[in-house]
């Protein structure tokens, strides 16, 4: 399967989302500090920061290896779907270990249970991430146009659901979905 990719198109995307994932914070913190403070933005982020250590565990080095390797075969079509399925397998096997060891934390820590499930979301999505496939395959323009619309509508939805101090769970479900 040949594979038509410009490179012009693929930087323009890319750097497009850059941009994005620039501005957005710019936007998004000042309403996020003035309705959390600092004691709900700081429970968030201890909850935010261990569910990523679970993740990066999750993807141990999947979207490098994954991308690299499908970059290799992507004209054959063959050889191309060999591939993706035995780092795929892999990249479900690290995930699901990884599921395990945080449900056991989760509820082996006495603080921010609620959180922490609502983080399982973001756990879980390592499970779906086959951007490197697209990466390897030089079609940068799908992932970037779908991470771009995430981020408008992840935006809009917390401007929209998140108003007060108790809404930090929702503002964690809707930063986990977005994963």
């Amino acid at each position: 399967m040949k594979y038509n990719s410009s490179v012009k198109k693929n930087f323009l995307f890319s750097a497009l989302y850059q941009c994005l994932l620039v501005i957005m914070p710019l936007i998004t913190t000042p309403y996020i500090s003035r309705v959390f403070g600092a004691s709900g933005i700081g429970t968030y982020t201890m909850v935010n920061t261990i569910a990523s250590y679970f993740v990066l565990f999750a993807m141990m080095g999947v979207s490098t290896y994954g991308n690299r390797n499908i970059a290799y075969v992507r004209d054959d079509e063959k050889k191309l779907n060999e591939v993706f399925s035995k780092i795929y397998y892999a990249q479900l096997s690290f995930c699901t270990i990884t599921f395990a060891i945080y449900l056991i934390y989760t509820f082996c820590s006495s603080s921010n249970t609620g959180l922490k499930l609502i983080h399982f979301l973001y756990v879980l999505s390592a499970a779906f991430d086959i951007s490197w496939l697209f990466y390897g395959i030089e079609k940068i323009d799908i992932v970037a146009k779908i991470n771009f619309l995430i981020k408008i509508i992840t935006v809009t939805f917390i401007f929209l659901f998140v108003k007060r101090y108790d809404d930090l769970w929702i503002y964690a479900a809707i930063m986990c979905s977005s994963f």
